[in-house]
């Protein structure tokens, strides 16, 4: 495999890997009892590859709607945010909804 196909490769991987992790972020929020029109509008996100988007809008309503997460739940969201590279200001408000 050349090098140009490896780093196809890789990015492709890198894509699945996070849309696998943000699916399974978005399946545990809609059980702590996010609305499913903030599920449906994260989903759309994924659909089209805007994984920084969909991340922001399930922190942000998970927020708004001051809905529980566990500790194990905030620790996936900061690898998440880590593989988007985003920085932790754009979800540590989240960790008060720790119980």
């Amino acid at each position: 495999m050349g090098l140009l196909s490896w780093l196809g490769f890789e990015r492709r991987a890198k894509r699945l890997n996070l849309d696998l992790a943000l699916k399974v972020l978005v399946d545990e929020a809609q059980a702590f009892g996010l609305p499913n029109r903030d599920i449906a509008n994260v989903n759309d996100m994924l659909e089209y590859a805007e994984h920084e988007c969909a991340f922001d809008i399930l922190v942000v309503q998970l927020y708004e709607y001051s809905i529980s997460i566990t500790e194990q739940y905030y620790q996936q969201v900061k690898a998440v945010a880590e593989a988007l590279d985003s920085p932790e200001q754009q979800f540590n408000f989240i960790k008060e909804l720790i119980r």
